[in-house]
């Protein structure tokens, strides 16, 4: 299995690109799981307003970093969460190549996925799991969450679990807060912790982790 965990969409770029490379081609396709919303986005209306093809506001940040590994923009799907056919959801899952969560709020995401019946079928994914911010933190066994506009205090939470021992902390810039946060999650978790700046990423193959760019390590010695 693989897993990129990242802080922003950055796949496209020139300083991860090659070891990127290898996982995309142009039959590759990729279901993307944008159920990290606000509560305020209540409706598939607003919802394709944030991913809906050519007019998204988000669309294109999806996108374009993929159609620069190769990926065709055909080849992209997006999941509505408010369509809520299962069925259909768990074939789109069964014939992608690679699974995307998107960014903004982690705990929503995991408490929709669990919603629309979906996480046994993602829980079970062997392929390759990408994600930036929430969408990196989703993945791994459990995640802690930094203070910040969207949450008030710290917080620890229990994600998909494709990756197990390690922590991140995303949107790395060394402030007091993250800090602090990445401080508790050592105490709480007894692991890792690899704080993602913007432009970093970190890539974990078969058990195996690898970090590209501007990636620093908390709790042990830096990955390859």
């Amino acid at each position: 299995m693989v897993n990129i965990l990242s802080s922003s969409a950055v796949y496209g770029s020139t300083w991860c690109r090659e070891v990127l490379q290898p996982f995309f081609d142009s039959t590759t396709k990729v279901l993307v799981i944008p159920f990290s919303f606000r509560d305020d986005v209540d409706t598939s209306e607003k919802l394709r307003a944030l991913y809906a093809p050519g007019c998204g506001k988000y669309y294109n940040l999806v996108v374009t970093p993929l159609s620069a590994l190769g990926v065709k923009e055909q080849n992209v799907t997006f999941l509505d969460y408010f369509e809520k056919d299962t069925q259909k959801a768990l074939s789109a899952i069964a014939e992608s190549d690679v699974i995307y969560f998107t960014g903004g709020l982690p705990d929503k995401m995991v408490e929709r996925i669990a919603d629309y019946g979906i996480m046994e079928a993602l829980s079970a994914y062997k392929g390759v799991v990408m994600g930036f911010s929430a969408g990196a933190m989703i993945q791994l066994d459990a995640y802690h969450i930094t203070p910040d506009e969207d949450y008030p205090a710290y917080c620890e939470c229990r994600g998909i679990g494709y990756v197990k021992q390690m922590d991140v902390e995303v949107h790395f810039d060394g402030s007091e807060a993250q800090q602090r946060g990445i401080d508790q999650a050592l105490r709480s978790f007894g692991h890792k912790v690899y704080a993602i700046a913007e432009d970093g990423l970190v890539l974990v193959q078969d058990g195996n982790v690898e970090c590209i760019g501007n990636v620093t390590v908390y709790g042990g010695e830096d990955c390859t």
